[in-house]
């Protein structure tokens, strides 16, 4: 569903539920989309819900007097056995097997990432000379980064970069406060610059 103008998203509310004083609204300046459900599935047992609070942007924690020892989740609901063999993190699945194994090692895989699919709702994952030394030269400039001066930082915000790009997100250093999302954080955002979506897709026409 796209939304043609601000009165169809605002008397769409009863179904989209983003208020209009939300910074989530309704901008002109962009375009909105919404997505329908085709089929809905309830629980035979409704499942109860513990309050939630924000943790990070999309990230939710749950607040349980007991630390969630008692949570029945949708994966237990279902009847799949508990996994107690993770320390309660997110398993690590190694890609290797189904790059070079056989047959049945990459059948282990695919059913391990269709498992953190459906019941986490993303993966961790690594795979056989995984560049870990990139990763943490990747971490040292940015905590170095960000441990130079407000003035310095601003130079490198993303109202101080051109964007060159047609990509979706801007280049650039938000500080603490500046947006809805950097309430309480500051943060950095950066896309390849030779990065092309409209290649990517095989178009050269102006993104509308």
């Amino acid at each position: 569903v796209r939304y043609p103008d601000r009165a169809t998203w605002e008397a769409d509310e009863y179904r989209h539920r983003v208020p209009s004083s939300s910074p989530y609204g309704w901008s002109d300046s962009k375009t909105i989309y919404g997505w329908e459900l085709q089929n809905i599935r309830p629980l035979a047992k409704p499942i109860p819900v513990p309050r939630m609070r924000r943790a990070f942007r999309s990230f939710f924690a749950l607040d349980m007097a007991d630390g969630g020892a008692n949570l029945e989740t949708l994966k237990s609901h279902l009847g799949a056995p508990p996994q107690t063999n993770q320390g309660g993190s997110i398993p690590t699945i190694n890609l290797s097997p189904f790059m070079h194994g056989t047959e049945e090692e990459q059948r282990q895989v695919v059913d391990a990432i269709a498992a953190q699919c459906e019941y986490i709702g993303f993966l961790r994952v690594t795979w056989d000379d995984f560049p870990t030394e990139i990763v943490a030269a990747a971490q040292d400039a940015a905590r170095r980064m960000f441990e130079c001066s407000p003035e310095e930082k601003q130079q490198w915000s993303k109202s101080g970069i051109k964007k060159v790009t047609d990509s979706y997100t801007s280049t650039g250093y938000r500080a603490s406060g500046s947006t809805e999302n950097n309430k309480n954080r500051e943060s950095w955002s950066c896309t390849a610059p030779d990065y092309s979506p409209l290649e990517a897709a095989g178009s050269t026409s102006p993104r509308t």
